[in-house]
């Protein structure tokens, strides 16, 4: 299996000591929204917790076998999408917003001659909804891998991005993948990313010697996953000119989900260079220096970063069944809490905003 390496495009250093508390202490300055789903068993149910509290979308019905949903908050209304697959292939799409559906389109693009396979990542900015779209080639197979939906229209001047899309402080940001099919393999002519509508695109000889895998902007920091196809065992840590790189941490195998706080900390969740420490862990991707979860069978799924605070959603297993937690980690206190997630069947993001 290929090792997933490190671009960031800021340097900083962190050191630093967490605590625990059994029960979280909520910030009456933000609100905190985990995104996921609750299960009877039977029917699936796209929900949210909001600092704590498990919430229901207003009209919501159940999800269905063959159905996928997601959801996004923006000013404390909420967004949400499901579609149902037909084959391999998702038949409609629906936008909701606050339970009411705001528009629908196909899964089959005729203009283009294509079809979507999934939904890739979701974003809203000033009641827009932008959704990353996983193409399905079947005519062209020189057809960009993602396109970028914003609200019930493709946006003409980015169909060739959009694969990861996120709004941070007021911007919207979403990488771009110049990928094409030779008729054996993909081949990158360019990769980078926008940033409120500046493109930042890196040189496309690099794209010959990595591969690059994500992307998450946080605090106006960008920070790329990179495997070098030349040596897979080379792990890097970069600043925004990748020959300006630096060996991670010796600990540290692999890392993904970047959360910068302020300069001289970044954290990632981490894989270790120790075979036998089998279970992910969080860490300052400089200094090495992992964070103590409550529990140590918590594994972590997701990090964000909200002012001097981190957030972390976790997980532990017990058997067939998944328990998930919300950590948070204040730096000016120095100090870890959590909450349980009740009811939860699976989470997979948290969204962090102030009242």
């Amino acid at each position: 299996m290929k090792k997933i390496k490190i671009l960031l495009v800021v340097l900083t250093i962190s050191l630093f000591v967490f605590g625990q508390n059994d029960s979280i202490q909520m910030d009456s300055t933000v609100n905190v929204y985990v995104y996921g789903q609750i299960t009877d068993g039977i029917d699936r149910e796209l929900v949210y917790w909001k600092n704590g509290t498990l919430c229901h979308i207003p009209n919501s019905k159940p999800l269905t076998k063959e159905e996928s949903a997601g959801l996004e908050i923006e000013n404390g209304d909420i967004y949400s999408y499901r579609y149902r697959y037909k084959g391999n292939r998702i038949d409609t799409i629906s936008v909701y917003k606050n339970g009411k559906k705001l528009y629908s389109y196909e899964g089959y693009n005729g203009y283009y001659k294509e079809s979507y396979s999934s939904v890739s990542s979701m974003a809203v900015l000033n009641g827009n909804v932008y959704l990353g779209l996983e193409i399905v080639r079947d005519y062209d197979r020189k057809l960009p891998p993602c396109c970028l939906i914003k609200n019930d229209k493709i946006d003409q001047r980015q169909i060739e991005y959009g694969k990861y899309i996120s709004v941070e402080n007021g911007l919207l940001c979403y990488s771009i993948d110049g990928s094409y099919y030779n008729g054996a393999r993909y081949e990158h002519t360019s990769k980078g990313y926008v940033i409120g509508g500046q493109n930042f695109t890196f040189d496309w000889k690099l794209c010959d010697k990595y591969i690059f895998e994500g992307m998450r902007v946080s605090h106006k920091n960008v920070f790329f996953g990179v495997y070098d196809k030349n040596n897979s065992s080379k792990m890097m840590f970069i600043q925004r000119n990748i020959n300006d790189s630096i060996p991670l941490p010796a600990n540290i195998e692999s890392a993904k989900d970047f959360a910068y706080i302020i300069s001289r900390y970044i954290f990632a969740i981490c894989y270790s260079t120790d075979y036998k420490r089998s279970n992910p862990f969080v860490a300052n991707v400089i200094t090495g220096n992992t964070i103590e979860l409550p529990f140590e069978d918590f594994k972590p799924i997701r990090l964000v970063s909200y002012g001097r605070c981190l957030y972390i959603l976790c997980y532990e297993q017990t058997g067939a069944l998944k328990y998930y937690y919300l950590c948070k980690y204040d730096m000016s206190k120095s100090n870890m809490t959590y909450y349980n997630l009740p009811n939860c069947s699976s989470a997979w993001d948290i969204h962090v905003e102030k009242k």
